[in-house]
């Protein structure tokens, strides 16, 4: 079997980039690549339509993340923690992510997404609690709808698809979204969680 070509038009029932058969794998990435430009919002017209008390509220949380990293960072240097995996160049994702749930959703972080716990309302002293090895958690997930901090990779990825699944068996207006890296979707429980999120339609959303 012959990989086609792009440029091979001689059978026009096939599709290009394509190998024959309906469940092959694509051959041509173009579609799947980000544009040549990145998205650009400040200095364009769309920066005039953002709240400006909005955008304020995301720079302060963004710099006390940045500064929240440092000093946990730290805290681990002089053994007042046990572990504190920093994420230095992710606040922005993990602050936004948290802010753009409401309030009856639920956030599924790993053990990186400190920073999404606090933006979610969480104490930024009870954030901590797990990591320092004190408690299961520092803070009550039912009341602030935060599943603990996930040290095994991808782990909470099947309890995001539970949880948003039995939430649509209920009738309830609630999403589930789970937070993870590159290395949790290594992880058997990741690929689980997508299958049995797509099968069952669950409303839960991976980041």
């Amino acid at each position: 079997m012959t990989v086609l070509d792009h440029r091979d038009q001689a059978d026009p029932g096939v599709v290009p980039g394509w190998l024959p058969g309906a469940t092959a794998p694509r051959t041509d990435p173009a579609p799947l690549l980000p544009d040549d430009e990145p998205l650009r919002v400040l200095g364009t017209p769309a920066a005039d339509k953002a709240d400006p008390a909005l955008l304020r509220e995301l720079y302060r949380r963004l710099v006390a993340g940045r500064r929240y990293n440092q000093q946990a960072t730290t805290l681990t240097k002089q053994g007042r923690l046990a572990v504190y995996p920093a994420s230095t160049g992710q606040e922005a994702c993990q602050i936004a992510a948290a802010l753009a749930l409401r309030s009856d959703d639920w956030l599924f972080p790993s053990y990186r997404d400190t920073l999404a716990v606090v933006a979610r309302g969480v104490d930024p002293l009870e954030a901590l609690t797990l990591l320092r090895g004190n408690a299961h958690t520092g803070y009550d997930p039912r009341a602030t709808r935060t599943a603990p901090l996930c040290t095994p990779l991808a782990t909470q990825v099947p309890h995001a698809v539970g949880l948003a699944h039995a939430a649509r068996l209920a009738g309830d207006d609630t999403v589930a979204l789970a937070l993870l890296g590159d290395g949790g979707t290594s992880e058997g429980d990741f690929h689980e969680g997508l299958n049995f999120a797509a099968v069952l339609h669950a409303p839960v959303v991976f980041l």
